[in-house]
């Protein structure tokens, strides 16, 4: 019987789990797969693994400090990034859910925002998933939430951490458009009795439900999963890129904001001096700044949280736009207990909601294109360049045209050039030339407003 601290496995289990001795993670991150999450670093037994903000890919990498490593093959088990079977996962963790291709596992979908004006202009989009945690936390359903935040002396590199008062999960309101190692405070989780609720993209989840199948204790205080949808990730790199874009230096830079202030908002740089300098939502996500993607990132086919209990993102609608300066969520109810703390919450008059339809939630992301079918040019011209790709189980994509080949290619190459300082002229040149080939009709890979990051 294999053990990992106090919770034993059975046979099937661990064979389900593929745990294997002398499997770690040095080789997820050798095959440019590792997502920085941090899921394996919590779980190691013998603190064996630590995240190393990685210069060269503007992420964070798995290290592991071999004289602690026992070859336990815990790591490699709960890591998302070479292996996730999603369908299988919510199979397991949402029973009750019917299955949609594009969207995933859902009961219902909703269309709101939060009550409070404040915290409706102070989160990303609505402000769901911080009255989401307060009312969680004021019921008494949790007594913490694993979130994260940007520190306030000029580390632009967020922090995870378990919030425990309202202060606190305020705090983290707004998406953070660069790499989280939200995973990292499972830790506490597993050292720290409570019940607790955690809030991450797909790969954030991916990790959480491969660990809890692995660990029961987890599985036991994790009793709500909220999920933000996500386009990919953006390198630190990327908040460089946006910092010269503006004309300042890294040096200047005391604090930034990706989101919040109302709708759609923008990335907001506060400078040592205090004066506070703004680049408007989509003035900032041009074609240049999608070219800083996380590596991992370019194969995941998650967008829309598919393993949350509930999971939220922006209300791409235009009779939503047109009018809405403050912020409005679209959410799906993936568990029974996502689907009764949205109900309990609109009873107690903490958010306006309005029932929609699937389709409508799939009309604001570009009905998922990006993650569910232009995934597969992705992946053959990875396969093509010699390039490891994840194991997705079952699942299996509908073969890449001729156009979304050349679309992958061209995102490859843009990657390129965005991971060297020295190469972002041409990236800007190239963004150029692609602007001209719209007008002319001869590419459509632009990144929309529906291509951006969720948020809460």
């Amino acid at each position: 019987m294999q053990t990992f601290g106090t919770e034993e496995m059975s046979p099937i289990q661990a064979k389900a789990l593929k745990v294997e001795k002398g499997r770690d993670i040095a080789a997820v991150v050798k095959d440019n797969l590792c997502m920085g999450c941090g899921t394996c670093a919590a779980m190691c037994p013998t603190g064996a693994i630590s995240l190393v903000k990685d210069e060269a890919c503007g992420c964070f990498l798995a290290r592991i400090q071999s004289e602690q490593c026992t070859n336990c093959g815990i790591c490699f088990a709960v890591c998302s990034g070479h292996a996730i079977d999603v369908a299988q996962l919510s199979d397991v963790f949402l029973p009750d859910a019917q299955k949609d291709e594009r969207l995933g596992p859902y009961l219902r979908c909703y269309l709101g925002h939060a009550a409070d004006g404040q915290t409706r202009f102070q989160g990303s989009t609505g402000g769901m998933v911080t009255s989401t945690l307060l009312y969680a936390l004021e019921s008494g359903m949790i007594d913490g939430a694993l979130v994260a935040r940007m520190p306030a002396d000029g580390r632009l590199t967020p922090e995870p951490y378990i919030a425990r008062t309202a202060a606190e999960i305020q705090s983290s309101a707004r998406s953070l458009y660069c790499p989280v190692p939200a995973n990292l405070a499972l830790k506490e989780i597993l050292e720290t009795p409570g019940r607790y609720a955690v809030v991450g993209i797909p790969c954030h989840l991916h990790g959480v439900r491969k660990a809890e199948r692995l660990n029961k204790k987890l599985r036991r205080r994790i009793v709500l999963h909220l999920g933000l949808f996500c386009a990919w990730g953006t390198s630190f790199t990327g908040t460089d890129f946006a910092i010269k874009r503006m004309g300042l230096k890294r040096s200047q830079v005391k604090t930034v904001a990706y989101r919040g202030q109302g709708f759609p908002g923008g990335f907001i740089f506060t400078l040592n001096d205090g004066r506070q300098v703004s680049l408007g939502m989509f003035e900032a996500w041009d074609r240049n700044l999608s070219a800083f993607k996380v590596p991992r990132c370019m194969y995941c086919h998650d967008r829309t949280a598919e393993l949350a209990d509930i999971a939220f993102g922006d209300a791409w609608l235009p009779e939503v736009v047109a009018k809405d300066t403050l912020g409005t969520n679209v959410m799906v109810a993936r568990s029974r207990t996502g689907e009764n703390v949205l109900s309990q919450m609109k009873a107690a008059q903490k958010v306006q909601l309005t029932p929609i339809d699937k389709q409508k939630v799939l009309e604001t992301q570009n009905n998922n294109q990006w993650k569910k079918v232009e995934i597969a040019g992705r992946i053959r011209v990875a396969r093509f360049l010699g390039k490891r790709t994840p194991d997705f189980g079952a699942l299996h994509f509908t073969p890449p045209s001729l156009v979304t080949l050349r679309d992958a290619f061209i995102h490859h190459l843009q990657m390129v050039a965005a991971s060297k300082k020295r190469w972002w002229w041409l990236l800007q040149l190239s963004s150029r030339m692609m602007d001209r080939a719209d007008q002319l009709n001869l590419f459509h890979i632009s990144p929309s407003k529906k291509e951006m990051s969720g948020g809460e």
